[in-house]
């Protein structure tokens, strides 16, 4: 995927702005999208997945132009904040029914499935009910569904909220084995899972940017983890 680039995209309920003049570059690699509940986190993932529209602003490559859902839904895979799936049906039908929405070819879905399946370790439940499954394997269905097709932009909503931390670790090498020509969007509040998996990040503070870049750019060498950092950049956005 080429880069990303959102230039003052804003997002309006009533009065109330979830985005203000939201502006930043995501490159292909691993983006990491950081903020507390309330944020704007998930209204700019929508934004980015043509959930809905901005009130203004745009977003677009060099190719392709968010103006044009259609052009950008082809190269998406996406992994909502509350994914559900038919629970009374079994792993391999709910992938395959994905599959089928997505508009892949009948004769590549059954590898497609077999790919996702062992990249998110779940070969051995396809057979099992899909609400027989754990949180941490739902999560993991989710984040098959979202990989089917080899889309070039991932976008993975709080992927690992409510997660054990052995779910988390398997999150984690799950994103490591994405091809590194995609580009994987990740809004979460752990900055844990940023700091492991990502190499760009932004912070998202009251619908605004408050920072955003390549990690090891932004990072002072004086801070000693992402978390000090960014709970400093939280005390300077409020004055404090």
């Amino acid at each position: 995927m080429e880069s990303i680039v959102v230039d003052n995209v804003t997002m309006q309920y009533g009065i109330t702005k979830a985005l203000d003049n939201v502006s930043m570059q995501i490159n292909p690699g691993k983006f990491g999208l950081v903020g507390p509940n309330g944020a704007g986190k998930t209204t700019l993932i929508r934004v980015l997945a043509t959930i809905i529209k901005p009130k203004c602003g745009t977003i677009s490559t060099s190719k392709i132009s968010w103006e044009n859902p259609n052009e950008v839904r082809d190269k998406l895979g996406y992994l909502p904040q509350n994914f559900g799936m038919y629970p009374y049906i079994s792993v391999d039908e709910a992938l395959n029914h994905s599959a089928v929405l997505k508009g892949l070819r009948k004769p590549v879905i059954p590898d497609e499935i077999d790919r996702v399946l062992e990249m998110t370790n779940l070969s051995e439940q396809r057979d099992k009910k899909v609400k027989n499954l754990s949180g941490g394997m739902v999560r993991r269905l989710g984040i098959a569904q979202a990989l089917l097709g080899n889309p070039e932009l991932i976008i993975l909503d709080e992927p690992t909220a409510g997660l054990d931390p052995e779910e988390r670790v398997r999150f984690r090498e799950m994103i490591g084995k994405i091809d590194k020509n995609a580009t994987v969007f990740i809004s979460t509040h752990i900055i844990s899972d940023v700091e492991t998996c990502c190499d760009q990040i932004a912070f998202l503070h009251e619908g605004r940017i408050i920072q955003s870049g390549n990690i090891s750019e932004i990072l002072p060498r004086d801070s000693d983890t992402l978390e000090d950092y960014y709970m400093e950049l939280i005390k300077d956005a409020k004055g404090q």
